[in-house]
């Protein structure tokens, strides 16, 4: 039996800032899942090896050692899946799917595609982190539907459950005494070996992933999602927490995208709306001018291995780059470069050789390891350092062709 294979593409047309830094966006959580995980549930089978592979637009410049077959599907990293699924499982070997009005590459099965054998369909592809906003609370209702799980018991350690809507929950999850759980907008979803702290307040729709904490007394507002192995605390809102990142103290975070392994100090406190309703310009890149994103809340849109220190304050539309460093009295800048210190003192350089012995640190605290691909790409990352007339500090990534993570 050959091997199924599921790589995923980038085609070149968005553009996410420390989003695609270190992984693909397909591998960030964009509501309960992240597109691969989605698509997995459809057309994967254990065994499949899911890879990413970098291309530009339709032109896919196939690495020598990627060998197709007609049981290897090529997906786009943009495709939310929250639309679209069974069109994708259903192709047949040498047929595509595209998007009907971008005429973009969805899927396609196998080496090659006729142009007279595609399937078109309206699906979600987005180009810029602040779309995953746009669609937050259609995907994470999407996903939630998906969950097979049992309702969790009510009544039985003295929480409360108002509303319609369930609250689901997988073996082992604890709830401590007078948790809230208000479902009166949408489900509510607790994952394997959650805990939620006494007196926290969770409104639905929203998800608590495996091993993670809630601590005492926050308060989870609608459309949350808090991924595998985190700490959470104080009020978050309509934001997506992905794996293994703290926020374990008082401070507000809202329409925010937190990467993997970010620590946010104590009364860290976003903003997401300006003192004038307009919408938000977010800069995703130091080169690159603000965008307009059309939206009137948007939060910050922080990388992996950021943190921050006590008492910092992020601006509407903020980018804290990967792995950067904020500690300043003030409000931080609005764009904050990749692997960078702020403080008040000025902006440094931040050594790699110290930062793989953190983020070697940071993993052995929750009992992983570091491998070699995420030690070539933090170091890739900080090739190449050059400083702008502002002081800002660039830098050209060059990504990496291909990326092996199953």
């Amino acid at each position: 039996m050959r091997e199924r294979r599921i790589f995923f593409f980038d085609d070149g047309v968005g553009r996410f800032g420390p989003m695609t830094d270190l992984r693909d966006v397909a591998q960030w959580r964009t509501g309960v899942f992240d597109t691969r995980s989605r698509l997995a549930r459809v057309v994967a089978k254990a065994d499949d090896r899911l890879i990413s592979i970098q291309a530009e637009r339709d032109h896919i410049d196939w690495p020598d050692d990627v060998q197709l077959n007609d049981d290897s599907w090529l997906i786009n990293a943009r495709w939310l899946a929250i639309d679209g699924l069974e069109q994708v499982a259903n192709l047949r070997p040498g047929q595509a799917l595209r998007e009907t009005s971008s005429n973009a590459l969805i899927a396609q099965r196998g080496p090659t595609a006729s142009a007279q054998d595609v399937v078109t369909a309206t699906v979600t592809l987005i180009d810029r982190p602040w779309h995953v906003l746009d669609h937050l609370e259609r995907a994470v209702t999407h996903d939630l539907q998906a969950l097979d799980w049992d309702p969790l018991l009510t009544g039985g350690n003295d929480y409360s459950v108002t509303g319609a809507y369930k609250v689901l929950a997988e073996a082992e999850v604890d709830v401590q005494p007078r948790v809230v759980f208000d479902t009166r907008r949408g489900p509510i979803a607790l994952a394997a070996g959650c805990a939620i702290g006494a007196g926290s307040v969770i409104e639905g729709p929203a998800y608590v992933g495996r091993g993670s904490r809630i601590v005492p007394l926050a308060y989870l507002r609608a459309n949350t999602v808090v991924g595998d192995d985190c700490k959470v605390g104080g009020e978050v809102s309509f934001s997506v927490i992905n794996d293994h990142s703290n926020k374990s103290h008082a401070g507000y975070l809202g329409h925010a995208l937190v990467g993997r392994w970010v620590n946010l100090g104590a009364d860290t406190n976003v903003s997401n709306l300006k003192n004038t309703y307009s919408p938000v310009r977010v800069q995703l890149e130091s080169d690159s001018k603000p965008e307009d994103t059309g939206r009137t809340f948007v939060g910050p849109v922080i990388g992996d291995y950021a943190r921050t220190a006590i008492g910092t304050r992020l601006n509407t539309g903020s980018v804290v780059g990967t792995a950067a460093m904020v500690a300043v009295s003030g409000f931080a800048p609005k764009h904050v470069e990749r692997m960078t210190f702020h403080t008040d003192d000025g902006v440094s350089l931040y050594d790699v050789d110290k930062l793989l012995k953190t983020v070697e640190m940071m993993a052995s605290r929750r009992g992983q390891d570091v491998h070699n691909d995420l030690r070539e790409r933090l170091r890739a990352l900080s090739n190449a350092p050059s400083h702008a007339e502002n002081d800002s500090i660039s830098r050209a990534f060059p990504k990496a062709r291909i990326d092996r993570a199953s």
